[in-house]
């Protein structure tokens, strides 16, 4: 089969020196990705939170913004949210998705005897606007048809309720031919200690989002695998994970940002294949046993952020070799 050749700008943003190190080596994969299929990737480098503040006076600059707009995709790694605010806004998002997406062999560090950890989506819309929520809540449907994932709702009351169903009412229709699910934020919690695995996606305002984002935190054990991913109207735009140290801080957890990589390429570019070989490699690493010391457990290898970037980058140029044969 024949694969179409891309050429694509990605701005990566980095919150700290630490996030910085990072970024320089999810470039190194992206690099490595492009090679070993064909592509032509330009990436360029900005700041946000503290770096931003230190160099500039602000967590997120208008030149940083209007960069990132001329850019096809952005990622961005940071130990906190300072400045997120700014660069969603500027680049006119609409909806926030919060990805929990853990690979079964770290199930040991579930809280929950059934030995699970979360897995799924919850979605906030960003803007209150009548056609920012209705393209919100299509997005959302249409991801978890897509998805094969049940959906639920955790609608806005008062004043906002009837924006909400005249907005997500033709998107449940649309893709789930009215089968609505609604719900609330204790039900949803009780739901989720139960069958964390069974999270689905869930389409909540801004506060059900956060009570249910707290739960899921703390079941899910490696907070470090959760990013986010920032849609505006015609889709994913702007993707993001947060910088986890372990408690020794000799080791940063890197696939939090490698799996917000994987979904930029699939989700922005279009490179599903390119994605799903990524997660791949992420995945053949943890199943052999490698971890960094935060999520390291009994008989597993630990090794440095370093090692696991270049036993990514080994398999990845392994297929380079292989295809070139």
């Amino acid at each position: 089969k024949e694969y179409k050749q891309m050429r694509a700008k990605m701005m990566i943003f980095s919150g700290s020196t630490e996030a910085s190190s990072l970024s320089l080596r999810v470039q190194q994969i992206l690099t490595d990705l492009a090679v070993a299929f064909g592509h032509s990737f330009i990436m360029v480098e900005d700041k946000i939170s503290e770096i931003s503040i230190q160099e500039y006076g602000s967590a997120m600059t208008e030149e940083a913004i209007e960069a990132a707009m001329q850019c096809d995709g952005t990622l961005c790694v940071a130990p906190d949210e300072e400045g997120m605010p700014e660069l969603t806004d500027g680049l006119d998002c609409i909806l926030r998705c919060r990805v929990y997406m853990m690979p079964e062999c770290l199930n040991a560090h579930s809280p929950l005897k059934t030995g699970k950890l979360p897995h799924g989506v919850l979605a906030c819309p960003i803007k209150l606007e009548e056609q920012a929520l209705k393209n919100a809540a299509d997005h959302v449907y249409s991801m978890a048809k897509d998805s094969g994932l049940l959906i639920s709702e955790i609608p806005y009351t008062g004043k906002y309720l009837h924006m909400w169903e005249e907005a997500v009412r033709p998107a449940a229709a649309r893709y789930y031919l009215n089968q609505r699910m609604m719900t609330d934020a204790p039900g949803f919690i009780s739901d989720l200690i139960r069958t964390p695995e069974g999270m689905g996606v869930l389409l909540a305002t801004a506060s059900a989002c956060a009570s249910v984002q707290a739960a899921a935190s703390a079941l899910c054990g490696i907070e470090s695998f959760v990013y986010d991913s920032y849609w505006d109207e015609q889709g994913p735009r702007l993707f993001a994970a947060r910088l986890q140290k372990n408690a020794a801080g000799d080791s940063i957890n890197p696939f939090g940002l490698l799996y917000a990589a994987a979904d930029m390429l699939k989700f922005r570019f279009g490179l599903s294949r390119e994605a799903d070989f990524l997660l791949t490699c992420c995945n053949n690493v943890l199943n052999a046993g490698w971890r960094t010391s935060d999520i390291a457990e009994d008989g597993s290898m630990r090794v440095s952020t370093e090692a696991i970037f270049s036993l990514i980058s080994e398999q990845i140029d392994l297929v380079a070799a292989l295809a070139a044969h």
